[in-house]
């Protein structure tokens, strides 16, 4: 049913013109890294706001544009012209195969560019012909199934679900910062820094096999280098990153190091720090 995965992202776009263009390009460098690395095959397409991740691995790719930072979420698609009979034929295709133990659906749809049909035109003649095709009500308010179209020139997407990424900014598009890996708070704390756009470079104390999971997992191999000695990492960096709770700060550290000291962590309340430590698997 799905040729693509719409990607969409979303800090990038409100940057100037020079600055988007090179969030873009590390934005689309990352995801390139990351689905060769899973051995995906693969071709890439841009709009401002978009990326097209052309595969027939679609649910191997979800799994990985997931977890790259930058993209806000993403939606396995189907890509039609933007002609009315065209979406109408292939909206019912898709409907046929996902709507067949529900009662209501709703079109969703949004537009960019010149047409000579409205988002409203589209919503209500697809609507028409799922509802007539099929015998299903029409639900705007909680349908069993809503079906999005998003119309971009001459183009048109259309796909049912919108999967969350992680956010912030593309790796590597803020400045370097240093990471003392102790434990798991420490591994959160990068964590963070590497969603807000920065590459780091690490000295750890937890095994190495543990360390790379975490790199593996969110494909930050490609922005994160690891050395053996703490001096070597200073060269170049803006700060040093560490998960530093109020319990148990180390106010000499920003002394020894002559470096700013960013402690992410230090006022999330317990609970949200176990979650997120659960939900990103450190």
């Amino acid at each position: 049913m799905f040729d693509l995965i719409l990607v969409r992202y979303g800090e990038v776009a409100l940057k100037g013109r020079f600055t988007r263009k090179r969030f873009e390009d590390k934005l689309i460098r990352n995801i390139d890294y990351a689905l060769r690395l899973e051995g995906i095959r693969f071709s890439l397409g841009r709009e401002r706001g978009r990326v097209f991740v052309y595969t027939k691995s679609i649910e191997k790719g979800i799994d990985v544009l997931r977890k790259i930072f930058g993209i806000v979420s993403i939606s396995p698609a189907t890509e039609v012209l933007a002609d009315m009979d065209a979406m109408k034929e292939r909206a019912l295709e898709m409907m046929r195969t996902r709507g067949r133990d529900i009662n209501s659906f709703a079109i969703r749809v949004s537009r960019t560019g010149s047409h000579d049909f409205t988002s409203q035109d589209v919503a209500v003649e697809v609507g028409e012909k799922v509802k007539k095709d099929l015998g299903l009500q029409v639900d705007l308010e909680e349908p069993d199934l809503e079906l999005h179209i998003e119309v971009r020139g001459e183009r048109a997407f259309l796909f049912f679900e919108k999967i969350k990424g992680p956010g912030g900014l593309p790796m590597g598009t803020q400045g370097r910062v240093v990471s003392i890996i102790r434990n798991e708070l420490d591994l959160l704390a990068l964590w963070y820094m590497l969603k807000r756009g920065c590459s780091a470079r690490i000295v750890s104390f937890i095994p190495r096999e543990k360390l790379d999971r975490f790199l593996r997992k969110w494909y930050a191999g490609i922005e994160v280098e690891v050395v053996d000695e703490l001096d070597r990492c200073m060269d170049g960096a803006m700060a040093i990153v560490t998960g530093e709770r109020m319990e148990n700060l180390d106010l000499d550290m920003e002394r020894r190091f002559d470096l700013p000291v960013l402690r992410p962590l230090i006022h999330l309340p317990d609970e949200e720090v176990e979650r997120k430590m659960e939900e990103i698997a450190v």
